[in-house]
């Protein structure tokens, strides 16, 4: 399961957070298409700007 699930103007956001240049494991990246095919995204966060932009 991804680190964290947040709440945005009514839209759920699933979130993945990693050290600044690191992917995905295999088996994360194998929950990220599972999630994906029923139609969730799943964005991953390796900096804090990205989380600001996502998050504020």
């Amino acid at each position: 399961m991804p680190d964290r699930l947040y709440f945005k103007n009514g839209s759920l956001l699933i979130v993945e957070f990693k050290a600044p240049n690191k992917k995905p494991t295999p088996y994360q990246e194998a929950i990220h298409r599972r999630l994906a095919a029923v139609g969730w995204e799943v964005h991953i966060i390796d900096d804090i700007d990205k989380g600001k932009a996502l998050l504020c």
